[in-house]
Parts: C-alpha cells; sequence; structure tokens
C-alpha cells in the first residue's frame, strides 16, 4: 500500500494506525491532542530538515552594529569626503553610524559650524542612511544617529 504525503487518511483506530505506519516503515505522530491528530511521516527527516531552516535563519539574522564616527570641528574638505565615504561603507554593511562631531578649545564659540558640517554630510549620506536622532548639541558634541536604508 502507498500513502502520498497530503493523503487524509480520516478517523482510524491507533492500533491501526501504528500498523500501518509500521507497514509503511514509518513514524505516527501526534500532532494535537484535543481532539486527538497523527500524522504517518519520517520523523527523523522532519527533524533534520527543521535544524537546516533554523540554520538557515540564523546565518540571515545577523545583529545590527552601531559604528561611531567623530569628526573633529575643524575638518578639511578632503577629509570631510573620507568620513563620508567610512559612513556610506558603514551603511552599506547594513549597520547604524552615530555622527559625533566635537569641539576643542576656543571652537565651542562656533557650534553653528558643527552644525553646518553635520548636515552636509547628512545630505551627503541621505541615499544610504536615514536620520534616526536629530542632530543633539550635547556639552561639548553635536550628535545624531543614521539608520542603514539597505
Amino acid at each position: 500500500m502507498v500513502v502520498e504525503e497530503n493523503e487524509n487518511l480520516g478517523k482510524m483506530s491507533i492500533s491501526k494506525a501504528m500498523d500501518l505506519a509500521e507497514e509503511l516503515n514509518l513514524d505516527l505522530v501526534k500532532v494535537s491532542s484535543n481532539p486527538l491528530v497523527c500524522r504517518i511521516m519520517d520523523y527523523n527527516k522532519e527533524q533534520y530538515n527543521k535544524k537546516q531552516q533554523e540554520k538557515l535563519q540564523k546565518k540571515n539574522n545577523r545583529p545590527i552594529k552601531t559604528k561611531e564616527i567623530r569628526i573633529k570641528s575643524s575638518i578639511d574638505t578632503n577629509d570631510l569626503q573620507t568620513k563620508v565615504r567610512s559612513v556610506i561603507n558603514a551603511l552599506k554593511k547594513g549597520n547604524n553610524v552615530q555622527l559625533r562631531l566635537f569641539f576643542k578649545g576656543r571652537a565651542n564659540a562656533h557650534k553653528d559650524i558643527g552644525i553646518e558640517i553635520i548636515e552636509d554630510v547628512i545630505k551627503q549620506v541621505a541615499e544610504y542612511g536615514t536620520l534616526v536622532e536629530t542632530p543633539q548639541l550635547s556639552g561639548n558634541n553635536i550628535s545624531c544617529l543614521l539608520k542603514s536604508v539597505l
């Protein structure tokens, strides 16, 4: 007797179901207890497929990291482009980026320049990441958080 995989055998006694499973060299697996529902299947194959599915999910489910990029307020344009490239690379990899611009000494008097620099970086990386936290001034730092679009 050959039983197809999706074939419904209907109601039968447990002993008859066990005999049928033994005849097919398969296992009788309890699926539900109220009402009692059993399935004739290869249990080891089912467990193997379940483990493979879990491995695949673990592989594809990597944690999101936050990378911090520190910028000085007196940064040159070429150095700023290097920082922008590192922000773009981090966003392409799927990481979040914490931009932190810090002031030293007399640069504290010109916080408007720092805000312009941060906004310029945000505009340049707009296609790779979105702004999660708006730029906030706290002490000698201006910081904001960018989330990867990819």
